[in-house]
């Protein structure tokens, strides 16, 4: 199991940062998504998806990950936070 932290910008549909935690930082997952989301405008999302892969994760919720999303990210920001599957 899989657990990302996602802050998106609805505003700018675009994709801003995720983060990746094991099952057992579940509690580190929590703090961090209220930290970012006390910070936050409106128009951010800062949700905490879990499932059994990080690739399920992108199929159920994909429009957190499109192309258009993820176009948003300069191209090294791209490799690390959504690293190309070989």
């Amino acid at each position: 199991m899989s657990l990302l932290l996602i802050v998106y910008d609805r505003e700018a549909g675009r994709l801003v940062d995720v983060h990746q935690f094991s099952p057992s930082q579940g509690e580190a997952a929590v703090k961090a998504r209220l930290d970012l989301w006390l910070g936050a405008s409106p128009s951010t999302e800062v949700v905490i998806l879990g499932a059994e892969s990080e690739s399920q994760s992108r199929t159920t919720h994909a429009r957190y990950f499109g192309d258009e999303a993820v176009d948003a990210l300069a191209s090294e920001e791209k490799s690390r936070l959504i690293p190309q599957r070989a």
